[in-house]
């Protein structure tokens, strides 16, 4: 490896250490969260990646769930989340994928903010500064 490429590969991943807000090349630590916009509704979440499961968990009217990802070297980080909505609505969906055009683009940064509204399931970009609607619910079929 040259040197001039090295230069540039540290001072590249400085300036977004710095900033806190893209993705890197190097280790680094993502923020996700998951928050309950339903009215008077609980939202059940139970996210996995391919070597950890975060568990079922309750997240009641106006709460959030929050977890961080650790990146490495070796090995990509995919977390996929399924969201029940009472007997309403169900969706499964990467919550968090690891990489450039995920975190950069539709994240806008390391902090990846999810909200289960009535209509859909909403993604918050930090740089535009909006939520963006990602799915709609399916239907909820419950299996007896």
């Amino acid at each position: 490896m040259s040197k001039a490429f090295i230069i540039l590969f540290v001072v590249l991943n400085q300036a977004c250490l710095q900033q806190i807000a893209c993705w890197s090349l190097t280790p680094a630590v993502y923020n996700i969260s998951i928050g309950n916009g339903l009215n008077n509704s609980t939202l059940w979440v139970h996210c996995k990646s391919g070597d950890s499961d975060l568990k079922l968990h309750t997240i009641p009217r106006g709460g959030n769930y929050t977890w961080l990802i650790q990146t490495r070297w070796t090995l990509k980080r995919l977390y996929f989340c399924g969201l029940t909505w009472d007997h309403y609505g169900r969706k499964t969906f990467d919550a968090f994928v690891d990489e450039q055009e995920f975190v950069d683009l539709q994240c806008g940064g390391r902090h990846c903010f999810w909200k289960a509204l009535a209509d859909g399931i909403y993604l918050y970009n930090l740089r535009k500064g909006q939520y963006k609607k990602q799915f709609s619910w399916d239907k909820y079929v419950l299996n007896v």
